[in-house]
């Protein structure tokens, strides 16, 4: 069953998106609901009642404030975006550079005082100072 489209309606100050606005016919949704393990009959009920109707446009607006023009569109941690198809190892590259960003390697600690405290461990082990005798 073909999808339909129309224009995107203007913005609230009356400028022109480019794009288009398209629904697919309730049967295929359902269909899709079906596929991924949902119950169809559940499904419909929330398409008749709108029940995400609020999510969805609230996911709509996010996804313009970040400049999505279209889909596919992938955000890695907030900061990131990814427009249209790209392959393994493009997005695997994107992963990395988001993960390295947010996640440093770790750097040894800086020492304060007199950097060697009798009694502490070592990579050689542990000394004990030995008991004052009674």
């Amino acid at each position: 069953m073909p999808t339909s489209c129309s224009p995107t309606p203007p913005t609230r100050g009356g400028a022109t998106r480019p794009g288009r606005r398209c629904s697919a016919p309730t049967d295929e949704v359902l269909g899709f609901a079906a596929q991924i393990g949902l119950d169809r009959a559940d499904a419909a009920e929330a398409l008749r009642e709108r029940r995400y109707r609020d999510r969805v446009a609230a996911d709509q607006r996010e996804a313009e404030r970040l400049g999505a023009g279209g889909t596919p569109f992938t955000v890695l941690d907030g900061r990131y975006a990814l427009p249209g198809a790209v392959g393994t190892d493009e997005l695997l590259a994107a992963m990395i550079t988001a993960w390295e960003a947010t996640h440093p390697e770790p750097r040894p600690l800086q020492v304060l005082g007199e950097g060697h405290v009798e009694g502490a461990c070592g990579v050689d082990g542990c000394a004990v100072p030995p008991r004052p005798a009674t």
